[in-house]
């Protein structure tokens, strides 16, 4: 799996302005337009933005769950790809001792994701998780032969038997990119110093 995914803070304006190509990225009322796993729902308990008009998507599992959507792509295009991730606020009333998340990109060769795989993208590993929202943002650049993408949002617990892996998503962005090129710049996260990918 090619990993793309930095920590970041701010979304360039110009990227955030472009249309994005995911359906219902803000998980304003509800979860309408993922695939949703048995333990994966929508939640108004927290918000990326702490609208209380708003809410995000919630993963809990003692082992992996997810989310997923198909989004139309071309072919030898960069994309800006952005997401907010929060662990669980209140890990104490379910204590998985490693908890993850991660979001993946699968390429696929033709439309509404048939075809076969192309190539894959995937957010880093960050363990152990910091506390509060944190932003990925990196680009992917599609093959020739990319028709779509499967976007498949997950959280996990690593260490399975020792309690409930609670993540919130919110604020998924996917969009041609006319920022980055072929790199992007580090900053700090949120309420933090600058880390390294996966730090």
């Amino acid at each position: 799996m090619k990993k793309f995914l930095g920590v970041c803070v701010v979304l360039c304006m110009s990227s955030a302005q472009a249309q994005n190509l995911v359906q219902n990225p803000n998980f304003d009322q509800d979860a309408t337009g993922w695939d949703l796993s048995m333990f994966t729902t929508w939640s108004n308990r927290v918000d990326h933005g702490d609208s209380p008009l708003s809410g995000a998507l919630q993963i809990s599992t003692r082992d992996a769950d997810s989310a997923r959507q198909c989004i139309e792509l071309r072919g030898s295009t960069a994309y800006a790809v952005s997401m907010w991730v929060e662990k669980d606020p209140q890990p104490d009333i379910a204590p998985c001792a490693t908890p993850n998340n991660h979001i993946q990109i699968e390429l696929r060769s033709a439309a509404q994701c048939g075809g076969s795989t192309t190539l894959y993208f995937g957010s880093i590993e960050r363990l152990p998780e910091p506390e509060g929202w944190q932003h990925f943002m990196g680009e992917i650049t599609t093959q020739d032969t990319t028709r779509s993408a499967l976007v498949t949002l997950s959280g996990s617990c690593d260490a399975k038997g020792t309690g409930i892996s609670i993540h919130y998503f919110d604020d998924i962005f996917i969009a041609p990119d006319s920022i980055f090129a072929t790199d992007f710049e580090q900053h700090a996260t949120e309420g933090g110093p600058s880390q390294p990918p996966g730090g």
